[in-house]
């Protein structure tokens, strides 16, 4: 077989030829487009693969610069050249590998992470939530507590109203009462049926209340004359007291005052 030959296809075989004679049977031309199209290929091999090659670089630098930009994910790939060549990009491809393992390993850390925080606040939650409702229990009961508290206070009010307005009510009936019963009543006659019940009483009373006093100031009358220094004390006396009349214009009311003392018949 060469570039211009191919193998010979059956109908050419069973006519003894080693080669199809591109003739026009759909066999023959099939056999020989395949033919042609392998050699095609082996001739643009060498293309294909630089071709790919360099499809392959530029998908590996444009993924590099896209995670190394957008998401801040560098990847270190050129150990021995400063191109990305097939081994570069066999190398990133290896470091891809082990970065997606290692953030992978990153995220399965933060899931875990993150259920353990959840699992964490979800307690916390619980627990604040009880603490709140125990909080609130007290609250309340204490809120009905003083409620229940003020009702009575509120009803004893009312009712110690009510009991003080039925007592006046009452002391108001009992004094109308009395007074209809006074109007019904001679009032000289009751004082004078008091006096005349009590006067032998207090005249009991004021004698011997009178008989002791004077049996206290009961004086021994004896014959007492007087001394000359006696006399004389009474002539001053008497002389201060007639010096009064040097005054009588100046006093209002003199004589009468004179006689409310007693003294008029010390005046000459």
């Amino acid at each position: 077989m060469s570039k211009e030959n191919c193998v010979a296809c059956s109908p050419c075989k069973r006519r003894n030829k080693y080669y199809c004679d591109n003739c026009t049977a759909v066999c023959c031309q099939n056999n020989m487009k395949m033919h042609r199209e392998l050699f095609l290929s082996f001739d643009n091999f060498s293309s294909n693969v630089n071709k790919a090659e360099n499809e392959l670089s530029e998908k590996a630098k444009e993924s590099s610069d896209n995670l190394e930009k957008n998401y801040n994910i560098y990847i270190y790939v050129f150990s021995y050249c400063s191109s990305w060549c097939l081994n570069c990009c066999g190398n990133y491809l290896i470091q891809m590998k082990n970065k997606y393992n290692e953030m992978q390993n990153l995220k399965n850390s933060l899931n875990s992470q993150i259920e353990q925080d959840k699992t964490n606040f979800e307690n916390e939650k619980r627990i604040l939530s009880n603490d709140l409702h125990q909080k609130l229990r007290v609250l309340k009961n204490s809120y009905d507590k003083n409620k229940q508290e003020i009702r009575n206070t509120k009803e004893k009010k009312n009712n110690d109203i009510i009991a003080n307005i039925i007592s006046k009510r009452q002391k108001k009936k009992t004094l109308e009462k009395n007074k209809e019963d006074i109007k019904k009543v001679n009032i000289n006659e009751i004082v004078n049926d008091f006096i005349k019940r009590k006067k032998p009483q207090i005249e009991y009373e004021y004698q011997s209340k009178k008989n002791l006093i004077d049996k206290k100031n009961q004086i021994r009358t004896a014959n007492l004359e007087y001394t000359e220094e006696d006399k004389n004390l009474e002539n001053y006396y008497l002389n201060i007291i007639n010096n009064i009349k040097n005054y009588s214009k100046k006093i209002p009311f003199f004589d009468n005052w004179m006689k409310v003392y007693d003294l008029d018949k010390y005046i000459n």
